[in-house]
């Protein structure tokens, strides 16, 4: 036992690194890292302590600020030996191995929620897509790697009902004189939780990666994502229905629904958005633009009807040999009739 200071940035395990002593914080702070998370360990927290039952770390801890702490040297694999020899460890054992349960099974509940939430949005998405195209009678485009992302479940892996277990046993635990614990009782808490925050761990990367799949499925680099095949399918629309019809106000409404979601999940501040947002601002162009277009058309067509129905009027009425008063009455009954 010794003590030891670390300045602000400083590591104090790297993961992976093999684990032959733990810390004890008593002054400063900690921060336990992993991929997608991280946790401050302070005053009476144990750095080490999550992976004490692993021969190499699988959390990575750094200095925040200047930071005392006392060294316990630690033989790997020995557990037994380090509570029998370091009693005074016991009650920062029980009050940092809760904190860091908290800590982790809180990080990993809201991720896997979150990633829940993500899935069902891509989900109704595609379908939302898939209708549209129905309505107006074109072919969906597929998107690749769709069934691969929403299939996914990490309930048969750690069960849902892992952190109320722990939350129950804290309050169990911290009523009682933990001074004096069955050295049995802690070595097995220890190790059941030990196994059950490096699957945590071991998850909560996972949903990161499958989250990231997902994102990369509303928007990539490449295009080929959902936000094209709506933004493709708006042309299209546009082009077969005009921009007024109600099937096509909808994929437009759908289509700038998709891209604050993707504001929203942060994709925005990927080095592409931009180049693809300034596709997406050409699409629109280019909609506006054949709308336009089809306006034209149609008013010239108007004109073109108007033009050869005054000219069929003119011939019916050369033809009928009447009277010029006659005839500029049954031309003036012909167009007060069309305009009723």
């Amino acid at each position: 036992m010794a003590m030891k200071e670390f300045q602000p940035g400083s590591v104090l395990f790297e993961s992976g690194q093999t684990l032959d002593k733990i810390y004890l914080v008593v002054r400063g702070s900690v921060r336990a890292s992993f991929p997608g998370g991280s946790y401050l360990l302070k005053n009476g927290d144990i750095a080490g302590l999550a992976d004490i039952n692993f021969r190499e770390t699988f959390l990575r801890y750094e200095a925040v600020e200047k930071t005392t702490v006392v060294e316990y040297v630690y033989e790997p694999g020995n557990l037994s030996g380090f509570v029998g020899t370091n009693k005074d460890t016991v009650k920062y054992l029980f009050t940092s191995l809760f904190h860091q349960l908290g800590e982790l099974s809180g990080h990993y509940t809201l991720i896997k929620n979150e990633f829940a939430s993500l899935k069902d949005y891509l989900s109704e998405c595609y379908e939302d897509y898939k209708a549209c195209c129905e309505k107006i009678a074109l072919s969906p485009g597929e998107l690749a790697g769709f069934d691969d992302a929403v299939n996914v479940d990490f309930e048969e892996v750690l069960p849902d009902w892992i952190t109320g277990y722990y939350n129950s046993l804290r309050e169990i635990v911290m009523g009682s004189d933990v001074t004096t614990p069955d050295p049995d009782f802690l070595i097995g808490l220890i190790t059941k939780s030990g196994r059950d925050l490096r699957e945590m761990v071991s998850l909560s990367g996972e949903i990161e990666s499958n989250k990231s799949d997902i994102h990369n499925l509303l928007m990539n680099e490449s295009a080929m994502d959902l936000f094209e095949l709506y933004q493709s399918l708006y042309v299209k629309g546009v082009k077969k229905l005009g921009i007024d019809d109600p099937s096509v106000g909808k994929i437009y409404r759908l289509m700038n629904d998709l891209l604050m979601q993707i504001e929203t999940e942060g994709i925005d501040k990927e080095p592409f958005f931009e180049a693809r947002k300034a596709q997406y601002e050409g699409a629109l162009k280019l909609a506006n633009e054949l709308a336009s277009s089809m306006g034209e058309k149609e008013e010239t067509h108007g004109k073109e009807q108007l033009e050869q129905i005054a000219d069929s009027l003119k011939k019916i009425v050369e033809y009928s040999g009447v009277d010029e008063e006659t005839a500029k009455s049954f031309v003036d009954s012909v167009n007060a009739y069309k305009n009723t």
